[in-house]
């Protein structure tokens, strides 16, 4: 309950008698967790309003552990919703799948959702924790977002962990422009980026997050050194200690390696 993941074996969601949403119809041989997922899909499609557990359940992805077409299809239709709740559950479950066309409307749509603290912040938080699609449209779109000063704060930085998350080549320029940045929070985003990136790390997923995979170095990795390694560090807590030595060392990292990279 504390940090909102309830499962989906817990949550409720009222349905009227009757058959599903033609949308959502299945067969008689259709796998029982098809039609699971259908006769969720069409609960929540036919809700007229969530609680606010409710809201959370399914923008953190409870349905997703079904593992079914109707889920895909759900979270497509209610992002066309006229309905701003059930925009936000098909906008992020669509991003949590990787969509850059979810996540172009959720950047664009964002001065709408500035005003709707709960929608607004379950959006970022799929962007954050779980987008980590790194396609040129999906890292041109995070960059941009995150580099651009007219956005709003959170918006900015929930895009910037996500690039610091993914750090291919590609979202390099961005964070290292982010390195100059008045919020500290995108510093430290682009600070902990670059270093996985020299550091041959792995994209971090919220998969990875137990294990801790996504700190463990590589045995070797085309850029890393035990300068790279030194100044590696993630999050705010380690980097503000001293941090104008992780910035001095990682601006000057970029500007030797840019050329090289292709920049």
């Amino acid at each position: 309950m504390f940090q909102g993941n309830i499962p989906l074996s817990l949550t409720y969601f009222p349905v009227s008698l009757g058959p599903v949403l033609s949308a959502y119809g299945y067969g008689p041989t259709a796998a029982v967790s098809d039609k699971v997922a259908a006769e969720l899909a069409s609960a929540v499609e036919s809700a007229v309003g969530f609680s606010t557990i409710q809201l959370t359940v399914l923008a953190r992805g409870a349905l997703d552990v079904v593992n079914s077409p109707y889920t895909s299809l759900l979270y497509q239709r209610l992002s066309q919703s006229a309905s701003v709740a059930q925009q936000v559950v098909g906008m992020s479950g669509l991003i949590r799948g990787g969509s850059a066309s979810a996540l172009a409307s959720a950047i664009q749509g964002e001065v709408a959702f500035v005003s709707l603290p709960n929608e607004n912040g379950i959006l970022l938080l799929s962007i954050r924790d779980n987008f980590r699609s790194f396609d040129s449209r999906s890292i041109a779109l995070l960059g941009q977002a995150a580099v651009d000063e007219a956005n709003p704060p959170p918006l900015r930085e929930s895009v910037a962990h996500a690039l610091a998350g993914i750090h291919t080549v590609a979202t390099l320029p961005y964070l290292a422009t982010l390195l100059d940045d008045q919020d500290m929070n995108l510093r430290v985003e682009a600070i902990g980026g670059i270093a996985a990136f020299a550091n041959g790390l792995p994209i971090q997923t919220l998969a990875g997050t137990p294990s801790l995979a996504y700190l463990q170095f590589p045995t070797a990795a085309p850029y890393m050194t035990a300068d790279t390694q030194a100044h590696f560090a993630l999050g705010s807590q380690a980097i503000e200690r001293n941090e104008s030595a992780y910035l001095s060392f990682w601006k000057q990292w970029w500007l030797q390696h840019k050329a090289a990279l292709g920049f």
